[in-house]
C-alpha cells in the first residue's frame, strides 16, 4: 500500500509534468504564430505587381547596384514561387 506521503510526491511530479507539457503547448502556439507573421511579412514584400523586390530589381536594372544578399534572397525566392510580375 501507497502511504500518504508517497501519493503526495507522485502528484507533484504530476502537476510539474502537466504544467511542463502546458508550457510547450504554448510554446508551439507562439512558434506558429512567429512563422505566420514571419510568412505574411515576406510574401507582403515579395508578391504582388510592383512589389519591393521587383522595385529593387528595376533598380539594378537602371545601372544602380543592390548589395544586399537578402534582397537577392527575396528574388530567387519570389523567382521559385512564380511571382515575377515586374
Amino acid at each position: 500500500m501507497i502511504g500518504p506521503w508517497s501519493l503526495l510526491i507522485e502528484l507533484e511530479k504530476f502537476i510539474k509534468v502537466y504544467g511542463f507539457c502546458s508550457s510547450m503547448e504554448d510554446v508551439g502556439r507562439h512558434i506558429d504564430k512567429a512563422k505566420d507573421a514571419h510568412c505574411t511579412s515576406i510574401q507582403s514584400v515579395i508578391s504582388g505587381k510592383g512589389n519591393l523586390v521587383s522595385q529593387l530589381e528595376g533598380i539594378e536594372r537602371i545601372g544602380l547596384s543592390v548589395q544586399k544578399q537578402t534582397v537577392s534572397r527575396f528574388v530567387k525566392q519570389m523567382k521559385v514561387d512564380g511571382q515575377d510580375e515586374t
